[in-house]
């Protein structure tokens, strides 16, 4: 598998605050979604279609329910549904 990079490394440095808030922000939140992006290295920009097909898909299968739920009680218009 190799090393890190020393980038990625920097990344994942300036990102541990927020990994340590991460539960916080979930409590407050009305809707987290997880998109299941672990199988990636950090900056593996080949794997740009690929991740924004996962986002994509993650985000219909979480949110799809939600705004069926929020269009039966009025809350909001389905479009093409």
């Amino acid at each position: 598998q190799g090393y890190p990079t020393l980038g990625s490394i920097l990344y994942r440095a300036t990102c541990l605050s927020s990994i340590y808030q991460k539960d916080a922000v979930k409590s407050i939140a009305d809707t987290y979604i997880k998109v299941p992006v672990g199988d990636f290295k950090m900056l593996d920009w080949g794997s740009i279609d690929d991740l924004i097909e996962i986002g994509y898909q993650t985000g219909l299968k979480e949110l799809t329910p939600l705004a069926e739920k929020m269009a039966k009680s009025g809350m909001i218009e389905m479009r093409g549904a």
